[in-house]
């Protein structure tokens, strides 16, 4: 009975269940605290996936102007051409060749880990797996049509934010500017957004990032640690 579900008492599995999904369907979000694109490509991107080639695009120019050396992204994909001594590349080169390296894995491996999205506003934003989607887009740029779907596991929106910190932390570590963000949005989904006990809440992320602004005031918003403080019996 238990092995074939006779017995109502067996437990949840908690399985996830993760669907081809388009990758134009779904957003970046833009106040994840790990950069997957390099600041000075990215520039003031509101995460809309139309605009992902052309930034792939910048930035493979970028990262071949510092390397000096061009890039054959389709042999890179195809796993070949891969012997570049990059010690002396700046970081825009590596972290470039790094993202072609991940779509060169997902292509000999499959997706071993689906990316998760959450809904907000009518649209799928990505809580965890942004590099691998950005793969996902190098390879259809260059690849094909095959690529131009992911697998993705829906989320809950409540705490989603919690589960994006244990992502961003269990992995490759944070810079301490990505981990300063991190902790502010920790701060402000701990304390209520909105509101918070005070009765004020927090402005959201469109509210002060317009026109090209620049994004360090939305997190600055609980730089004053002696209002902000972290609610008791949270601290851990």
């Amino acid at each position: 009975d238990e092995i074939y579900g006779g017995s109502p008492e067996i437990p949840d599995s908690g399985r996830v269940v993760a669907r081809p999904t388009p990758i134009n369907a779904i957003w970046a979000d833009v106040k994840q605290p790990r950069r997957a694109i390099p600041l000075s490509i990215r520039m003031h991107w509101d995460g809309n996936p139309d605009a992902v080639p052309k930034l792939l695009d910048q930035w493979l120019k970028v990262a071949q102007d510092g390397a000096g050396v061009a890039f054959d992204v389709v042999q890179l994909l195809n796993g070949a051409g891969d012997g570049f001594d990059t010690d002396n590349f700046p970081s825009v080169s590596q972290e470039f060749l790094a993202l072609a390296r991940l779509a060169q894995g997902i292509k000999m491996d499959g997706l071993i880990n689906p990316i998760t999205v959450v809904e907000s506003d009518g649209k799928l934003l990505i809580e965890s797996g942004e590099r691998r989607w950005l793969a996902y887009h190098l390879l259809n740029m260059f690849l094909g049509e095959t690529w131009a779907r992911i697998a993705a596991a829906k989320g809950n929106t409540n705490d989603s934010v919690w589960r994006q910190a244990t992502e961003n932390t269990a992995r490759r570590a944070l810079n301490p500017i990505g981990m300063a963000r991190q902790i502010a949005l920790l701060i402000m989904a701990a304390r209520g957004t909105p509101p918070m006990a005070s009765g004020t809440q927090y402005l959201e992320y469109e509210e002060i990032v317009k026109n090209g602004t620049c994004d360090r005031r939305y997190y600055a918003q609980v730089a004053d640690g002696s209002i902000h403080r972290i609610p008791k019996g949270m601290g851990e």
